[in-house]
């Protein structure tokens, strides 16, 4: 089955494109040829010219290309409360540029768009997001993604400076071809990628065998909920550094979410994500562990919106067999609060505290932060 998923994906794109043969072979407007001037007023050639004109403008490169980003200023306090008495609780407090990401997205023609993201943080400057995007014919749903992308597992979606202990455990920035289908005006959203992971089962090639599913229902507008499945769970960005050795056998993850704005006002957001199954002992945290591990994570946020540019969200989240009980990768229990003013156009600034407490009471970390964002 795994040799055969990478010729799958570019059948599936095929497919896309003989949806309406017809509609596939249609380009727009043919490149109209200089008329002959016989027998045309002088208005009439005027026109023409104007009208060739306006055509040339309209292919202008740099029309189809559009820049954006954002700049993020951080200040932060953070007080580490160790629980073994013999341990130093540390104190420490910063204010520098956190993050710089700059995007550039291009409509090559009416089916092709690409997208480039780079991205400045800790002090490294790389390269975030790199794809192309294959739409098919109108009327047709699906449309294919092939690059450096973040894959469709989980959602993420957050009001707070710091990431949700979700995301921590999940996320997964990998090369990925993912098809996608967008059904019933939109209120349906399936996807569907194969990737290769960073993590391999012992004794196995470094092949493309990996692959993600998610979908996403939107039944009416301020509400939408979804789940989505990953064949590798150990190959997220965070957790895969987490990986002693080689995997006995792969592990699969998955997680539900639901999101909902009410009355305009009250949002909630709401996500769980968890492995199948267990990993062996001594394969996750630390190789002399002997307990078998099945690493899950939630979080729920709720907030309110005071005024159009005036907002705060409470959260509460958590994790089980998400350290190794003298570690320090996800947090055992987590709550704060947060508040965002939107000060200017683009231009924001959110204050956060948060209380994240670690398994074995090994240690209590209080944070407070401020973030000052603009976007262009």
């Amino acid at each position: 089955m795994k040799k055969v998923l990478f010729p799958l994906a570019w059948l599936l794109l095929a497919g896309i494109f003989v949806v309406n043969p017809a509609m596939c072979l249609e380009t727009g407007k043919d490149v109209q040829t200089a008329p002959s001037s016989e027998g045309k007023s002088l208005e009439d050639r005027i026109q023409k010219i104007e009208e060739s004109m306006n055509l040339k403008k309209e292919a202008s490169w740099f029309e189809n290309v559009k820049i954006s980003g954002a700049v993020e200023v951080e200040e932060g306090y953070s007080n580490t409360d160790l629980d073994d008495p013999a341990g130093q609780d540390e104190k420490t407090g910063d204010v520098d540029l956190s993050a710089v990401e700059v995007a550039i997205d291009a409509v090559i023609a009416p089916q092709v768009d690409a997208h480039v993201l780079f991205k400045y943080e800790d002090d490294d400057v790389f390269l975030d997001e790199g794809y192309i995007t294959l739409k098919g014919p109108e009327g047709c749903p699906a449309s294919l993604t092939a690059g450096r992308l973040y894959i469709p597992f989980g959602t993420f979606e957050s009001s707070f400076i710091s990431d949700p202990l979700t995301l921590e455990l999940g996320e997964t920035n990998e090369g990925a071809v993912v098809v996608g289908c967008r059904l019933l005006d939109e209120k349906v959203n399936l996807d569907l990628g194969i990737y290769n992971g960073k993590t391999e089962e012992r004794g196995e090639d470094d092949t493309l065998s990996n692959y993600v599913a998610r979908v996403t229902v939107a039944p009416m507008e301020g509400i939408s909920f979804g789940a989505s499945y990953t064949s590798n769970f150990a190959s997220t960005d965070a957790f895969s550094e987490q990986v002693q050795d080689d995997l006995d056998q792969y592990v699969a993850g998955w997680s539900v979410f639901v999101s909902a704005t009410l009355m305009d006002k009250l949002t909630v957001n709401a996500e769980y994500l968890a492995a199948i199954d267990k990993f062996k002992a001594g394969e996750i945290y630390d190789a002399a562990d002997t307990t078998d591990r099945s690493p899950e994570a939630w979080n729920i946020e709720v907030g309110y919106a005071f005024m159009d540019n005036l907002n705060a969200a409470l959260r509460y989240g958590g994790s089980n067999d998400g350290d190794a009980e003298h570690g320090e990768f996800l947090a055992e229990t987590q709550f704060g609060a947060v508040m965002n003013w939107d000060m200017f156009n683009k231009t924001s600034l959110a204050l956060e505290y948060m209380n994240s407490s670690y398994a074995g009471d090994y240690q209590t970390v209080d944070t407070v932060s401020v973030q000052l964002t603009v976007e262009f």
